[in-house]
């Protein structure tokens, strides 16, 4: 993603980058163009022209929409559009890659035939978005998967342990690592934050914490940490991390109406916190009492205003937010995702759902363009555990494609990151801690040919992933392990 930089001005770089971002939007025009044929520049100077054109006209028209709708920029129909002028009829096929939430690859192509000659004329541009960058608070790569990363030679660069107590989640940001730890005993530390040195490969320690009981998710955002709490009280505890070596708890606040349980998601969208808890069972509650879904307002971080809360009846496992509609993994047996509008908060309400066959639970998320990716935990064999769904109209997701991945029973997909035509799956197995799957077709996903071994000593527990580098929070051992690819090919 991001370059390494002194934390305590985490805040201004990440303005800057925005304001780069922003400059490279407007700026950035296609990075590569391509003319076929040997044609008379006499001949067809003029229909190359008009062909150029229409593709350029294509790309501005994509870019323009970033400003009202950034995810309306999809492939085009199989087939590609017909687009006519006086003799010539040019098709035109558009490729639209994601790499992000806020950036995307288009990929745009005129075929036409002149003087009986099949010539084409071909642009690719990046195109992002300032508003969702913004909305993630910067959480959002602008980097294509690239730099000679093909994935095909992966190995584990480096790793560090915290003492075998287990790490509970993962969020890293501009070389930053920040781990959350529910370890067995209440004394020892539950927030880590490490420093990663891409040159020389190296995790520093900067600090270490014991602020409750254990901590079970963490979601970072410019200079705080949002954290769900593992205790029955100050489930939302909020960290100042502008200094790595002296991060402080700035707030802790407790759920509204909640009597029993903890905290087990959470995701920042737009000045806003959601949290998920584990299934809180009431006979006889109010409105308000023992809801597993909450909405904070953390526009002032130190000062948590709590929006609306929602009863879901299951534990929510994993969220994502995009816009007005919230996407929950959950162990609804006949809805492992659900869908909520949280336009208003005060009133959510419930607006789609996706039932996968069997029982098994939504565990992971994640959400990219017009396609939610979930991961479930594996009970029978012959069960899918990985699902690619259309999420064009929240209220009627629709798979797109699933996958059995041959996992050992009760194996868990506790972690899911796409990139391009890569997913990258965190899997609670003890020898096998990643896959990564080719999802360029997500009607016959297969796995990524890779000529390692992907065999890890620890059960991972989430996943995260910066520019082209994987880190892996697991269970024991070396609680935190940074993958990357080689840059030599395979034997």
């Amino acid at each position: 993603m991001r370059g390494k930089y002194i934390k305590q001005n985490k805040g201004a770089a990440t303005l800057e980058l925005l304001i780069a971002f922003a400059i490279l939007i407007i700026n950035i025009t296609a990075v590569m163009l391509l003319i076929s044929g040997g044609q008379s520049i006499y001949v067809d100077s003029e229909t190359n022209s008009e062909a150029l054109s229409f593709t350029q006209q294509r790309i501005e028209q994509a870019r323009g929409e970033t400003e009202t709708n950034f995810n309306s920029i999809v492939s085009s129909p199989i087939g590609g559009i017909n687009i006519t002028s006086g003799p010539i009829t040019y098709k035109a096929t558009d490729i639209v890659t994601d790499f992000s939430p806020c950036l995307k690859q288009l990929s745009t192509q005129l075929d036409y035939k002149s003087e009986s000659r099949t010539q084409y004329v071909s642009l690719v541009t990046l195109i992002g978005s300032v508003t969702e960058a913004l909305a993630l608070g910067g959480d959002c790569s602008i980097e294509p998967l690239g730099g000679g990363a093909d994935w095909d030679n992966p190995i584990t660069a480096t790793s560090v342990g915290i003492g075998g107590q287990g790490a509970t989640d993962i969020d890293v940001h501009n070389n930053f690592i920040y781990l959350t730890s529910a370890p067995s005993a209440a004394s020892k530390e539950d927030f880590f934050i490490y420093q990663f040195d891409p040159v020389v490969i190296t995790l520093t320690e900067k600090s270490k914490m014991n602020v409750s009981k254990g901590l079970n998710a963490v979601d970072v955002i410019n200079d705080y940490a949002f954290t769900a709490n593992n205790e029955t009280s100050n489930n939302l505890k909020i960290f100042n991390i502008s200094n790595p070596t002296s991060p402080s708890v700035i707030a802790s606040v407790s759920l509204p109406g909640m009597t029993v349980g903890i905290a087990r998601s959470i995701f920042y969208y737009n000045n806003n916190v959601y949290i998920g808890t584990q299934y809180l069972a009431c006979l006889s509650c109010s409105p308000q009492q023992n809801n597993e879904f909450h909405v904070f307002d953390v526009s002032n971080p130190a000062s948590p205003v709590w929006r609306g809360s929602f009863k879901v009846n299951h534990n929510i496992n994993s969220i994502v937010v995009r816009n007005n509609y919230a996407y929950l993994a959950t162990s609804d047996n006949n809805g492992e995702i659900r869908i909520y509008d949280i336009s208003d908060p005060a009133n959510i309400s419930l607006t789609g759902l996706f039932n996968a066959p069997g029982n098994e639970n939504g565990e992971s998320l994640f959400l990219l363009g017009n396609k939610l990716y979930l991961g479930r935990d594996r009970t029978p064999a012959a069960r899918k555990d990985f699902y690619i769904l259309d999420i064009s109209n929240p209220a009627s997701p629709t798979e797109l494609g699933s996958k059995n991945l041959g996992l050992n029973p009760n194996t868990v997909v506790v972690g899911v990151v796409v990139k391009g035509n890569l997913a990258f799956l965190a899997l609670d197995n003890p020898t096998s801690g990643l896959q990564i799957l080719n999802i360029s077709n997500p009607s016959n996903i297969v796995k990524h040919t890779v000529c390692t071994t992907l065999n890890f000593s620890e059960n991972s527990t989430a996943l995260d992933m910066e520019g082209d580098v994987i880190f892996s929070a697991n269970k024991s051992n070396n609680e935190i392990r940074v993958i990357k690819d080689q840059t030599s090919t395979c034997p």
